[in-house]
């Protein structure tokens, strides 16, 4: 495991369904349109009660020319009726405020060549957090009405420096 002050790199995936409903402001993007569930991401410290900070945060898409702004909401327990199935309104209850370590918006994705897929990231964010356990999960929205492809894959990234 890394020492204090290393930095890691996880990430985790989904293929969201076989659909091309279109997304309005607010929806989530998950894997099922019956039971959604977060991107966990596991490890994100080597120890359960681990600390560090959070520096940069990456999506990816496997479709091309799409262009939605999107938010990011990480938690470090995630409560019961938080993750919503795909296209379905992004709801903040208060339980979910207590377990949420932070909001992230990023800016409109952006493609590359035709085989790149479209990606979006910040970075120097510089989060602070402390954990429960190892992992963190994310609920990932929209911010901008797009429309999607059927079956589709999307990656989330995080990068920490472990303390």
């Amino acid at each position: 495991w890394p020492v204090r002050g290393a930095v890691t790199i996880k990430g985790a995936a989904k293929t969201r369904p076989a659909d091309a409903a279109a997304y309005t402001i607010g929806d989530v993007i998950s894997e099922s349109t019956s039971a959604g569930t977060a991107f966990d991401i596991t490890n994100v410290v080597p120890v359960s009660g681990g600390a560090g900070k959070f520096i940069r945060f990456i999506v990816r898409c496997s479709l091309i020319n799409i262009n939605p702004a999107l938010r990011l909401h990480i938690f470090d327990t995630i409560p019961a009726n938080t993750v919503k199935n795909d296209n379905a309104p992004t709801t903040t209850v208060y339980a979910a405020s207590i377990t949420e370590i932070a909001t992230i918006d990023l800016p409109p994705m952006v493609s590359g060549d035709t085989n790149s897929g479209s990606v979006t990231q910040v970075q120097d964010k510089n989060i602070a957090f402390l954990l429960s356990g190892t992992d963190v999960s994310i609920v990932l929205e929209t911010l901008t009405a797009f429309t999607p492809s059927s079956g589709n894959t999307w990656y989330i990234e995080i990068t920490s420096e472990v303390y």
